[in-house]
Order: structure tokens, then sequence, then C-alpha cells
């Protein structure tokens, strides 16, 4: 079992992302085994309302999310405090993001690889990280 970070969805559903056919060839070729983050809703949540992400139908992303996870038997985790611990520690040590931390906390404190294209994960040490160019 892996989980897959916001940006690897993002390349995903948008055909003009510089990584759009190496998130898909992950993604179907992982369907069944991906997790996503609890924080990867919120984070696209706010990039959209940020202006970061035009989205001209937000009920049409929605859906379209909705049957992509889906398809690709992909599931949510669950948010815990363990993981706002463990988060907060590793924005404190390692410098990461608000929202990389708790992406990053979730893998570490279940177990799994974390796709993404950020290399700020590789400075986090426990953390199993790889891009996913690195395994298509």
């Amino acid at each position: 079992m892996a989980m897959i970070e916001t940006d690897v969805l993002l390349a995903c559903m948008n055909p003009q992302d510089r990584h759009h056919e190496e998130a898909v060839k992950l993604i179907t070729s992982l369907a069944g085994k991906l997790m996503l983050s609890p924080f990867s809703l919120i984070e696209l949540d706010m990039l959209i309302r940020s202006g970061r992400i035009q989205v001209l139908d937000y009920h049409e992303f929605a859906s379209a999310l909705s049957d992509l996870l889906s398809l690709y038997d992909i599931r949510v985790l669950p948010d815990g405090p363990d993981i706002h611990e463990l988060a907060w520690t590793l924005r404190n040590v390692h410098g990461l993001s608000f929202f990389d931390s708790p992406h990053a906390s979730t893998a570490m404190a279940k177990g799994l690889m974390l796709y993404s294209y950020d290399r700020a994960y590789g400075r986090v040490e426990g953390l199993r990280w790889k891009k996913p160019s690195d395994v298509i």
C-alpha cells in the first residue's frame, strides 16, 4: 500500500500538467493499492479558493474527483491527533510546509510509501518517499 499526495492527484486530473502521463501511469498501475492523505481534499479546496487552481464548475470538479477515487479504488485515510502531533514536529524539525507536514506524518503513521513530486520530503528522516518518475 502507498499514499499519493495532492500534487500527484492534480497531475492526474489535469491533462496540461507536465507530470500528467506519469501520474496517470502511477495511479493506474497501483489501482486498489493507493491511499489519499486526508488533508488533500482540504488542500484542494484551499488552492481553488485562493485562485491558484481555477475550477469553472466546482460541482463537476468534485464529481470527477469522486469518480476518479472510486474508479481506481483510492481510499481517503482517516485523520487523527497522532498525525497532527507528528506534523507539528515535522514542521519544526524539518521545515515542512503546513500541508506537507500532515501529508508526511500521515504516511509515516500509517507505514506507507508517499508518492509526491515535492523534493522537500527528501529531508525527512524515517519517511518513505519516492517521486512517481522513480517508479514509472
